[in-house]
């Protein structure tokens, strides 16, 4: 009986990392369409852009913590559970259930950074394309000031040579 309790337990536990996982990747999918908003926006704000990147980071560091929890205690009652199964059926199929909504939140969470990587590539490309026709037009603008500049006391540019 004290097994089925552990049992119990190690499931709880189980489902409480599930569910801390499911809140951490719930805020990396918030923060995502945050990022996705800031691209499509017409001021791309960088400096929130990179807030949204710690939030994202801090939230990944703590799925990672999570994941490995999550495996340290099944593999400890791995082999218990497929004993007891049908014992324990309502806590594994929440559990089973939570995990289910845990990857399409992961499956979300990628396709929506695939877009927005996508974009950051456009933006970026644009912001180049920017930067190069304002060096361009700004090398033009100076090297017509200088010419014009060395024309000023030029007077004719032909002589006649027949004299």
């Amino acid at each position: 009986m004290e097994n089925n309790t552990n049992l119990a337990g190690y499931l709880r536990m189980m489902t409480d990392i599930i569910e801390k996982k499911k809140n951490c990747l719930q805020s990396i999918l918030e923060a995502t369409q945050d990022q996705e908003r800031i691209l499509k926006s017409e001021d791309f704000d960088d400096d929130e852009f990179s807030a949204l990147i710690d939030i994202k980071a801090k939230n990944i560091d703590k799925v990672n913590e999570l994941d490995d929890g999550f495996q340290t205690v099944y593999d400890k009652i791995k082999a218990e559970i497929g004993e007891k199964k049908a014992e324990h059926e309502g806590q594994i199929k929440a559990l089973q259930k939570l995990v289910a909504e845990v990857t399409d939140l992961g499956v979300q969470i990628t396709a929506l950074e695939k877009q927005n990587r996508n974009t950051l590539e456009n933006v970026k490309n644009a912001a180049m394309r920017n930067t190069k026709n304002f060096k361009v037009s700004r090398n033009t603008a100076s090297n017509y000031y200088k010419t014009m500049a060395g024309l000023h006391g030029a007077g004719p540019s032909f002589m006649d040579e027949k004299q």
